[in-house]
């Protein structure tokens, strides 16, 4: 089985686009399923996500931002062998894990204080115009 969204959210702090907000739910929830698929947003505000994201085998995540360092919160992804996650124009809080075979792309990322990112094995990590982050100390 395979699964796609794409959408834009915004939280309700973030101006006009209120509207928007269920697409937050949507996607986290979709990735959260755990169902191989693709899986697109675009935040036109903070995230404020405070739990942590598992990123499973055969999903692809793609995060972007409409505007630069748009803060995803306190919460972080943990990739499976064979999972992908890129993320853009954002600022990260939290701890980034990447298993062997899984691949991160940071674009434009700003790892904010307890911001980190831990390949295991073969795991992928892709910096583009992004400073190196601190490794973190996590089994």
């Amino acid at each position: 089985m395979s699964a796609s969204i794409l959408g834009a959210f915004s939280t309700p702090n973030a101006g006009p686009r209120v509207e928007n907000q269920p697409y937050k739910a949507a996607f986290f929830s979709s990735v959260v399923s755990g169902a191989a698929g693709t899986y697109m947003c675009t935040l036109t505000g903070d995230a404020d996500i405070s739990t942590d994201l598992n990123v499973e085998r055969g999903q692809i995540l793609s995060v972007s931002a409409s505007e630069g360092a748009t803060a995803w919160g306190s919460g972080g992804f943990d990739l499976s062998d064979g999972a992908s996650l890129t993320l853009t124009n954002m600022a990260v809080a939290g701890h980034i894990t990447v298993k062997p075979q899984a691949s991160l792309t940071l674009d434009t990322v700003l790892m904010r204080s307890g911001g980190c990112v831990k390949a295991e094995g073969a795991g992928e990590v892709v910096l583009v115009d992004t400073p190196q982050p601190d490794e973190c100390l996590i089994n």
